[in-house]
């Protein structure tokens, strides 16, 4: 039998899930929310080891170049940012258009 979420898990399932549907990244989502971002992140691991949260299943996401500069001097900052399965982030700016052609390319 399942046992019911304790008022602090359904706290942060919410708030992750919340996150994840947002398209912010945990740190921006945890401020926008007066969050922890380490409370964030380790609910996040919490959740999903204990079978609370849901884990992605596929290896692969979308990856969207929705502006890559064409001209020769690409305007700056242009930034990147990918969500991996796991839940970690990664946020790169001041890309070249080399560097983002690339990873469109994945």
């Amino acid at each position: 039998m399942e046992q019911p979420l304790t008022n602090k898990q359904q706290f942060w399932r919410e708030h992750v899930l919340a996150a994840q549907r947002s398209n912010l990244s945990y740190a921006k989502y945890a401020k926008e929310h007066d969050l922890s971002v380490q409370a964030l992140y380790s609910w996040s691991t919490t959740l999903r080891r204990k079978g609370l949260l849901e884990t992605v299943t596929s290896a692969f996401v979308e990856l969207r170049a929705d502006q890559v500069p064409s001209d020769p001097a690409p305007r700056l900052p242009v930034e990147a940012r990918v969500r991996l399965a796991n839940g970690v982030e990664l946020e790169l700016t001041a890309l070249n258009e080399h560097t983002l052609r690339w990873l469109a390319s994945l």
